[in-house]
């Protein structure tokens, strides 16, 4: 019967003498591509919603133009055209109908006004629209998110598997070095805050279970206050700090991150694989989180070779991630439980835009922000999370694989 050897991740070395017969499909590293796929895939739709926040915002900014140009009787068919323009491209790629009036409409006193109160009211349902798809991406985004958890349970059963059979290797005696240092893509998973730390990585995996426990009932309370709001349709100084997220989790760091001109208040924590979670308190004083990994960051070629003590501290590390990713994730289900309760409150407030005067308007507008500011922190932290965790177990499984390889028997 042929062994299915596990091998470094880049396949830079065989691990020959681990005899952890598993079948591909069933591996550990199996469960990882999987989620691995899940992740990419939220990111993608983190990206769209930046996206689509970034046109909301310049279709709210177009509506008050149009509206202010009013108290001078309206655009002239040069603004008409420009305004046009832009509400267009924004509608096309949202996949947004919408009302259009020809520029020629704009092109005298006498029609003016009244072509520019029609491309106003066209504008606001643009709007409303644009909200209606936000929506439709909260729904997208927890829909893909529960498939993420699901992968990631699966994941930290394959974890503990892999550490129990690391584990009875070490039992069975390493013998002497033969090497004194290994090579492999686990060298950047097991890098936090840009540097190798492996001792910092086991502390973190060491901490993992009451932290994410804890992560998620933070996540769940802060949705719940933001409902709240959203319901009241009043978003005080202190209510926006509600979706500023933070956490003891991680290591702190002082890198440079770039935030947006005129945040305050940055703080930022750093998680294996090179992951950063950032937060701040946004212009439009409403607590903004975001993830961000550089996972390509770091120069560093090999370790050192693990001392069996080390190699059996990380087998632990391993068995204590596996255990959360299997057992603690019941938090991130709650919290998305609880933005499912969230859509609704959104949309009621979207519906308000429309025949909303203008202050009423822009008080509706900030409600909406501040529910997607917390979908995005939701998000920002699970995955800062979720990702770190992965990231660590696979880092810890294929440094202590190497080291074993790195070791001969007498």
């Amino acid at each position: 019967m042929r062994k299915n050897w596990i091998a470094v991740e880049d396949m830079d070395q065989e691990v020959g003498d681990v005899e952890l017969l598993e079948v591909p499909a069933e591996s550990l590293e199996s469960d990882l591509v999987e989620v691995t796929g899940l992740d990419k895939d939220v990111e993608a739709l983190v990206a769209d919603g930046d996206e689509l926040e970034s046109d909301t915002d310049t279709i709210d900014a177009l509506t008050d133009n149009v509206e202010a140009s009013l108290e001078e009787d309206g655009m002239d068919e040069t603004a008409a055209r420009a305004t046009d323009i832009a509400a267009e491209a924004f509608s096309i790629k949202w996949g947004i109908r919408r009302q259009t009036i020809g520029a020629e409409a704009f092109g005298n006193a006498d029609s003016r006004r009244q072509a520019t109160m029609i491309a106003a009211e066209s504008l606001k349902d643009t709007a409303v629209n644009m909200w209606e798809t936000f929506v439709k991406w909260i729904k997208e985004m927890i829909a893909k998110a529960k498939d993420l958890l699901l992968k990631l349970t699966n994941a930290g059963k394959s974890m503990k598997k892999r550490a129990t059979k690391l584990e009875a290797r070490i039992d069975s005696g390493l013998g002497t070095v033969d090497k004194k240092d290994v090579t492999g893509s686990f060298i950047k998973q097991i890098m936090i805050d840009e540097k190798v730390d492996y001792a910092g990585v086991l502390a973190y995996a060491d901490a993992a279970p009451d932290a994410v426990t804890k992560l998620g009932a933070i996540l769940a309370t802060s949705i719940d206050e933001a409902g709240k709001v959203v319901r009241a349709g009043v978003v005080t100084d202190e209510a926006g700090k509600k979706s500023f997220v933070t956490t003891e989790f991680g290591k702190k760091t002082t890198k440079a991150i770039s935030v947006p001109t005129g945040a305050v208040g940055a703080q930022i924590r750093a998680f294996p694989g090179n992951g950063f979670l950032t937060s701040y308190i946004g212009t439009n004083k409403i607590g903004q989180t975001v993830f961000t990994s550089a996972a390509d960051k770091g120069n560093i070629k090999k370790v050192n070779t693990l001392t069996p003590k080390e190699c059996t501290d990380g087998v632990k590390a391993l068995f204590k991630i596996g255990e959360t990713l299997e057992t603690r994730l019941t938090g991130f289900r709650g919290a998305n439980e609880k933005l499912e309760a969230l859509v609704k409150a959104v949309e009621d407030a979207a519906k308000k835009l429309k025949d909303a005067k203008a202050e009423e308007r822009e008080a509706a507008r900030k409600t909406l922000a501040l529910s997607r500011a917390t979908v995005n922190a939701s998000k920002a932290v699970e995955r800062a999370a979720t990702y770190s965790l992965t990231q660590a177990g696979q880092g810890i499984a294929g440094y202590v694989a190497a080291s074993i390889s790195a070791y001969k028997k007498a």
